[in-house]
Formats: C-alpha cells, sequence, structure tokens
C-alpha cells in the first residue's frame, strides 16, 4: 500500500484504527444491525490496501479491513469493510457519487491485481456538525 496520509486527521484516524480492538468497537457502535448480522467481526484482520483514487484524496480517507462473512459452510467467504473518513464540514448531497466511485475503483483494483472479487462494504464516517 502506498501510504501518502498527508492530512493529519488521516494520520490520527488510521493510527486509531490500527488497534483492532479499537476498530471492532466502532464497527459495533455504528455499523447498522442487518450488515452486523452478516459479519464476523471478531475476526477482522486490518488489509494493508486504499482503494482511495488520487482525486477524491483531498475528501476521504479509508481504513480497509478483510472479515469474514457468517456462513453455514466450513469455508468462510470474506468481504472488506472500509471505512471512510470524510473531511468536507458541509453536507455534500453528491456524496453518493464519490462512494459509487469509491467502489469501482475498489473493484478495478482487485481486477487489476487478479484478485478474486470480494465484496466491498463502504462505510462513511462524517464528522460535520450539520446533520
Amino acid at each position: 500500500m502506498e501510504d501518502k496520509i498527508q492530512n493529519l486527521h488521516d494520520r490520527f484516524f488510521k493510527s486509531i484504527m490500527e488497534d483492532r480492538e479499537i476498530a471492532i468497537a466502532f464497527l459495533e457502535e455504528f455499523l447498522p444491525e442487518n450488515v452486523k448480522e452478516l459479519l464476523v467481526l471478531e475476526k477482522l484482520t486490518h488489509a494493508p490496501t486504499t482503494f482511495i483514487s488520487p482525486d477524491l484524496g483531498e475528501y476521504l480517507a479509508d481504513m480497509v479491513f478483510n472479515v469474514p462473512l457468517r456462513s453455514e459452510s466450513t469455508e468462510r467467504e470474506s468481504c472488506y469493510v472500509s471505512i471512510l473518513l470524510e473531511h468536507k464540514s458541509y453536507v455534500d448531497h453528491h456524496i453518493d457519487f464519490q462512494i459509487l466511485q469509491y467502489l469501482a475503483q475498489s473493484y478495478r483494483q482487485q481486477i487489476q491485481n487478479r484478485q478474486k472479487l470480494k465484496l466491498v462494504i463502504p462505510f462513511l464516517y462524517y464528522h460535520g456538525e450539520t446533520k
């Protein structure tokens, strides 16, 4: 992973989320119940990658985790859970398109790396004052 963390907020966010227990607690607290039901969060591992394209780097930072999916079979599939940190101090009514671009980049990167495609669950953490 090329780690070009330019923003102090990014450095702080990534250093905190590198602590596995904090990352699990964060996701337990903020992920919707219907998403948490699909995941084995206690087996979460940090994925040393980013899906942020250069043009999104000004607005978003990500921390990517590999998380097993709950399954009835013994062979467990996994997915990526990406915590996206929003840097804007205002509500962006077009953030859905940035997340769509992020998802496209994540699958493009997996294809280019000849990886078996994994589901990517983006989780946007917006820290602005306006809801």
